[in-house]
């Protein structure tokens, strides 16, 4: 026993650990388990690397993907209020709800911001950076307007995880300029968690509903809008939309085929298997935002590396892909055409694009209204209907289906300038040269997944995982 427990605390074998643990996790039996099993992970990963910080950092990316937690209602709009065609749809709805949910990466979060304080004042100084100072007054003007949003309890809970965004990148930052091989390490880490989360969605897609573990945001039949057969069950994972999952898989996805490009790179049949698990995923999401800038991404950078700069992927990958394409042809006639025909043959139902315009023009009107703060975090659609109390949020409460108008309406037109000059300087500016050709393709396989989100980001409202990654993403391209 004691040479098992020696070898998975081995950092050289953290891929073996983390299998483990995610197997036992799949078996967690209620909240409470589950937040000690974060403390658990905290603890052993800060012993794998002899780091609290990378502890942390693995630790936050693991446990922001669990939903579930001690949860509190509050109905925003009550069902009374909204067209009764959304009861017959929605079983055992009850209005247009927001729900404080106190999950792991809130315990995480705590440790992380203590951490962050005491490690600052000591060091910090060194980390400053336009970047830092941008990303900081994003997250201070982002508080502003959840002072002052039309539910401030509600919007400052979910600005905590804005919040945790800064000492994340901190820490990210810092772990990636300091330890050579912890951005190895850290894709190591991707490449299990969209294993995971691929697998979970094929097997609550084979059983057309949850798995029933506890790890799950819902335990009965997601309904998911008519733009598709509704047998055809959209799996969602460990997420709380099938959307969002899709949103996840898209940016390591692309990471994961856009290494083929690579000289030597590592673990190159972890890589193609996570790949083709991903694109596997994305498919059986049915999200047709995902498949756009999957394809596009894709395409349009295999071109530059190829054209410009002369690079051939990798034989061995190509061969694997041209064999498991061609055995995934079947699944592209079977979800892929009866989609986008759908998508065509809708005009104004929930989920088409008629009803997407409809919200973009509500959302612009209250942009319009309140410009530089919004109405605050996750009360876009609340100020919608208060706007128009008979309009499209009373027969379809939902946030814009656009990143950027969602971001705008919620936290204002000056948060959003913040964050993406912060995002595009992380682009622009660089930390250090990069120091191989290898090191430029790198970079270049980053800005892709980033370009990837906000392809995405065109045709879906910010989810859970949207800001995390576009942060993951920055901090990796600064740093190569």
């Amino acid at each position: 026993m004691k040479k098992y427990i020696i070898f998975l605390l081995d950092r050289k074998n953290f891929i073996y650990f983390n299998i483990l643990f995610l197997i036992a996790l799949y078996f967690n039996l209620n909240n409470k388990t589950l937040i000690a099993a974060s403390v658990i992970y905290l603890v052993l990963t800060s012993i794998i690397f002899k780091s609290i910080s990378k502890g942390l950092i693995f630790s936050f990316l693991l446990f922001s993907l669990f939903l579930v937690g001690k949860t509190y209602s509050t109905i925003l709009i009550p069902k009374s209020s909204l067209s009764p065609a959304i009861g017959r749809i929605y079983l055992g709805f009850s209005g247009h709800t927001a729900d404080i949910v106190v999950t792991p990466s809130h315990i995480i979060g705590i440790i992380l911001f203590l951490w962050f304080i005491a490690i600052f004042i000591k060091e910090g100084y060194k980390r400053i950076n336009i970047q830092f100072i941008l990303l900081t007054t994003y997250i201070v003007f982002s508080l502003i307007s959840a002072l002052f949003s039309l539910n401030y309890l509600l919007s400052v809970f979910y600005w905590l995880s804005t919040f945790l965004l800064l000492p994340f990148y901190f820490f990210l930052q810092k772990s990636l300029l300091e330890d050579k091989k912890f951005k190895d390490e850290l894709f190591t880490f991707f490449s299990i968690l969209i294993i995971y989360e691929s697998i979970w969605a094929i097997f609550q897609y084979l059983l057309r509903g949850p798995v029933l573990s506890s790890l799950e945001v819902f335990n009965n039949f997601l309904f998911t809008g008519p733009d598709f057969d509704q047998s055809w069950f959209r799996p969602y994972s460990s997420l709380a939309h099938t959307d969002d999952l899709a949103n996840f898989l898209l940016p390591l996805t692309i990471l994961f085929f856009l290494s083929g490009y690579l000289k030597n790179f590592a673990k190159m049949k972890l890589v193609i298997f996570a790949f083709m698990l991903g694109f596997f995923g994305i498919i059986l999401t049915l999200s047709r935002s995902a498949w756009i800038a999957l394809f596009f991404i894709c395409l349009i950078y295999s071109l530059i590396f190829e054209k410009k700069y002369k690079i051939i992927f990798n034989k061995y990958y190509k061969k694997i892909l041209i064999y498991s394409c061609t055995a995934l042809l079947p699944l592209l006639i079977l979800f892929v055409i009866p989609r986008v025909q759908k998508t065509f043959s809708t005009l104004y139902e929930e989920g088409s694009g008629q009803a997407r315009i409809l919200i973009t023009s509500e959302a612009m009107n209250l942009i319009v209204k309140y410009p530089f703060f919004g109405v605050g975090q996750r009360m876009s659609v609340l100020g919608m209907f208060l706007e128009d109390p008979k309009g499209l949020m009373y027969y379809w409460p939902v946030a814009p289906h656009n990143i950027y108008l969602h971001f705008m309406a919620e936290t204002g037109v000056i948060s959003f300038l913040l964050f993406f000059t912060f995002l595009y300087l992380s682009i622009k500016l660089r930390t250090k040269k990069p120091k191989s050709e290898n090191d430029i393709i790198q970079k270049k396989i980053i800005v892709a997944c980033i370009a990837s989100l906000i392809i995405n980001g065109i045709f879906q409202p910010m989810y859970s995982t949207t800001m995390i990654y576009l942060v993951t993403l920055s901090a990796i391209h600064e740093t190569i």
